[in-house]
């Protein structure tokens, strides 16, 4: 059990135990760390909530009362095993049996009545919640989710916020892997570890200061394109998955290895625009393709599988004409769209995108409400840099297509 325990071994560690003295036995030892390594998460819900408790609540009116589902609170508490050397030897000693043993009995007993400690390693608190509208509503579905659907998918959602924070603050939930090839770059982790596409990994190499401590210093920041399925027990064959690099220097297999590094799947940007509706603009970008899961089949290559996005965008601007009094007039635009990020080097990367837009404007010259509306295709380039790899400066150039004026 405890060989089959090393499942968490990857190819590196499976052929550094066939080539010691004790072969594949030694992958015990890797099982031995991950009893180590094992934890629970308790969850605590509470305040949970209808949504019908929550409009009495807020005392909301019943024309207001347009969804159904459910609200609550979560807190979480994270634990570790404690199970290190002297617990081990411990364990071995008393509780360990094997077929034969003259004092099985005992034993048995004995681990029956023992109990291992926990030990508390962090702690959390979210928010979340589950609706859908009502079915009588223009937005709502004929075909309502049951309770135990809603409910299902309030405490899966729960998990999803929990997750990403716990692996944000511990390092132990934290893949790491070594860099096994790098045309592409790959490593040798795949589903097994949660692996998705479009992942953020930095690479780190180990070095050294003056004094011989030891440090890792990041090299470079990549992003999974191909998503090996290595969910089986280590053989030394398994698949490596393959990454792109977004930011950072060159990247060998000589000892550099890749650690995970969540990100939202977020760009905000603000920026100024130089022709047309001239002023400060602001953007938001999602990657969607965090979303699209492993869609290069075994055996090919994931090249040229880059980020997918959609966009909204809202330029701003103020102008005074003096043929009209030098009223000001506010213009607002706001464009929704898609593009795909391309990189041509390390850093480097051009997005070209297609959008939908309306822009429209609102005044008053003597007592008379006029307004401008008009609809709009748009498709652009966009060239970015990254100066870090959380920091991006962009150019753009976009074209507009007129559909409507009113």
């Amino acid at each position: 059990m405890l060989k089959q325990r090393g499942y968490n071994a990857n190819d590196n560690d499976f052929l550094a135990a066939t080539a010691s003295k004790r072969g594949e036995t030694s992958l015990m030892d890797m099982g031995l760390k991950l009893v180590n390594q094992s934890y629970v998460l308790v969850y605590d819900y509470f305040d949970i909530m209808t949504m019908d408790e929550y409009y009495d609540s807020k005392s909301i009116d019943a024309k207001s009362r347009t969804s159904n589902g459910y609200k609550l609170k979560v807190k979480s508490y994270l634990f570790r095993l404690d199970f290190d050397e002297a617990v081990a030897a411990d364990f071995f000693k008393n509780y360990w049996t094997s077929a034969g043993d003259k004092d099985l009995a005992a034993k048995v007993s004995a681990f029956n009545q023992t109990t291992f400690k926990w030990i508390p390693i962090a702690n959390q608190r979210v928010e979340t919640e589950v609706t859908q509208y009502n079915a009588d509503q223009l937005a709502g579905l004929k075909k309502q989710k049951s309770k135990e659907e809603l409910v299902k998918q309030l405490l899966d959602d729960a998990m999803d916020k929990v997750t990403p924070q716990m692996e944000s603050t511990n390092e132990a939930f934290r893949v790491k892997a070594m860099i096994s090839k790098t045309k592409p770059i790959s490593a040798k982790i795949g589903k097994k570890e949660g692996l998705s596409f479009d992942q953020r990994y930095f690479i780190y190499e180990n070095q050294q200061r003056k004094d011989g401590t030891l440090f890792k210093k990041r090299v470079a920041v990549v992003k999974s394109m191909k998503v090996a399925d290595n969910r089986q027990v280590t053989t030394g064959q398994s698949e490596a998955s393959e990454f792109y690099k977004i930011f950072g220097g060159k990247v060998d297999n000589m000892g550099m290895f890749m650690e995970q590094k969540n990100d939202a799947g977020l760009n905000l940007f603000l920026g100024y625009t130089l022709d047309g509706m001239a002023g400060y603009t602001g953007r938001m970008e999602y990657f969607i393709s965090k979303m699209m899961g492993d869609m290069v089949p075994a055996g090919k290559s994931g090249k040229g599988l880059t980020s997918l996005l959609v966009y909204v965008e809202g330029p701003y601007d103020n102008k005074k004409y003096p043929d009209l009094k030098d009223k000001p007039f506010e213009f607002t635009r706001v464009s929704l769209g898609i593009g795909k990020d391309v990189y041509l080097m390390s850093a480097v990367f051009f997005e070209p995108y297609l959008g939908y837009g309306i822009e429209f404007t609102d005044w008053t010259i003597e007592d008379e409400k006029l307004n401008f509306e008009t609809s709009f295709a748009e498709m652009g380039l966009r060239l970015g840099i990254h100066l870090a790899p959380s920091f991006q400066l962009m150019g753009s150039y976009k074209y507009n297509v007129i559909f409507k004026r009113k």
